[in-house]
């Protein structure tokens, strides 16, 4: 049995970084603990390694990480999942959201044990598996030293199945949703939503630029087709949120809001209700909870949520405070540095090559270019849609090897959630004084326009 634990903080065995602040060539703050032996703390002059370290050996790159003392003092949570019949159901999964974020499948003893986990309250778990109705297991709590036992009783699902429409045609990537499971449209507008449980159902369909549409359905059996929601065309909206991002100056960021305003998008003063976009950028200050749920709550009910995140520079970006949300959406950023030796003598600068070229905003992306990244992890079904070279690595007590993703997204409930992990390769700064604004290097600002429209 395999399992990835993911944490908001910092990974165990990586060293405090005492002298607290470093910069690069941006000035980048560093709140987060990076091994002195591979970056100088000095100020002005960091420096990193343009290839691993002989004496650093890689990691798995299972996933596995945690706070420092968690292996001792933390806890597990121990799911075990039967059908209606009480049988085990070896492979069904489980998805843990909270303090730490993590996935297991269950073994053959009907049982997924992740650990060690954060302690805390407020975790919820998502278990399903092939052909069985999605459950959600709520106010779970880890406790120190400890294990959590939680079961979960599978009946089989319900498919839902039918088309998204706005203008008399399909609508392709809007999210269908019954409140749990989500499903993205195809180019012709159709959908199939799977784990659904039987009952009354109300359906939503959300997609930028339109008003979310719903359907109440009574299900039964094993479902219903022909289930048809049409869109009605809206204003877009986006909000650029600086209430916990107080080191993020806006002004830097004005090419991208010009260039959203003249795709027809309306830069609000004011957090969005229900459709729209809510973007943080380098969140450096503790998310309170009201707003949290706030944020989380707007992407359920099919909003979309962009976090651009850092390695712990741009906007004074720290991991901790960001995660504690990101984690509720799952997503999440790496307190790490991404390099990648293979960019001809400058690691800092990732020249991302690799895409996942189906998903509708990597279309005609052939080249990012950002700068000083960290790296993401997500729950499905968050996939990766951008990752560097097989030459990157991960800049740490542990150095991971291979391919780093830099851009994640999917389907939360009925909205959607980006996570970048670079920040400044988005502004109108010219970092690397070329007379080119960060924003417009590579296809950077083609991505911007893709993913605000997907």
């Amino acid at each position: 049995m395999s399992f990835r634990v993911f944490n908001a903080f910092r990974h165990a065995g990586v060293p405090l970084l005492l002298g607290g602040l470093a910069a690069s060539s941006l000035g980048c703050w560093l709140p987060n603990p990076i091994n002195p032996s591979i970056v100088p703390t000095y100020p002005s002059i960091i420096k990193s390694p343009s290839t691993i370290p002989p004496s650093v050996t890689p990691s798995p790159g299972s996933g596995q990480y945690s706070d420092p003392g968690i292996e001792i003092l933390g806890g597990s949570l121990t799911t075990t999942i039967t059908d209606a019949n009480g049988a085990k159901l070896k492979g069904a999964w489980v998805r843990l959201y909270g303090l730490t974020m993590a996935t297991t499948t269950v073994d053959s003893s009907g049982q997924g044990v992740l650990g060690p986990l954060a302690v805390g309250t407020g975790y919820r778990a998502i278990v399903g598996a092939d052909g069985y109705a999605t459950v959600q297991l709520d106010q779970i709590e880890i406790k120190k030293r400890g294990d959590t036992p939680r079961s979960a009783s599978l009946s089989p699902e319900a498919v839902l199945s039918g088309h998204v429409m706005a203008g008399g045609g399909g609508v392709e990537g809007a999210v269908v949703s019954d409140g749990l499971n989500s499903a993205t449209t195809d180019s012709a507008g159709a959908f199939e939503l799977h784990g659904v449980t039987g009952g009354q159902v109300t359906l939503t369909a959300a997609k930028t630029r339109f008003q979310t549409a719903t359907r109440a359905v009574t299900v039964s059996g094993k479902g219903a087709g022909n289930l048809d929601l049409t869109l009605a065309a809206a204003t877009p909206v986006v909000y650029f949120d600086t209430s916990v991002a107080p080191g993020v100056d806006l002004a830097k960021l004005q090419g991208m809001r010009t260039q959203l305003t003249a795709a027809g998008w309306e830069v609000v003063a004011q957090p969005p209700t229900r459709e729209g976009v809510w973007v943080l950028v380098s969140p450096s200050v503790d998310i309170p909870n009201a707003l949290a749920e706030r944020i989380t709550s707007f992407v359920a009910q099919g909003g979309k949520l962009i976090i651009f995140g850092e390695w712990g520079g741009y906007g004074h970006f720290r991991n901790p405070s960001t995660n504690s949300l990101a984690h509720a959406v799952g997503l999440h950023f790496n307190p790490d540095l991404v390099r990648d030796p293979g960019n001809g003598g400058t690691p800092e600068w990732l020249h991302i090559t690799s895409f996942q070229t189906a998903a509708p905003a990597m279309r005609g992306i052939s080249g990012l270019k950002l700068y000083e990244s960290c790296s993401l992890f997500g729950l499905p079904p968050m996939t990766k849609w951008a990752q560097t070279s097989s030459t990157g690595y991960r800049v740490q007590d542990n150095a991971v090897a291979g391919a780093q993703p830099v851009v994640m997204a999917g389907p939360y409930k009925g909205g959607k959630a980006v996570a970048i992990a670079d920040a400044s390769g988005f502004s109108d700064d010219d970092t690397d004084g070329n007379g080119t604004p960060n924003l417009k290097e590579a296809n950077n600002s083609e991505l911007i326009g893709q993913l605000f429209n997907w």
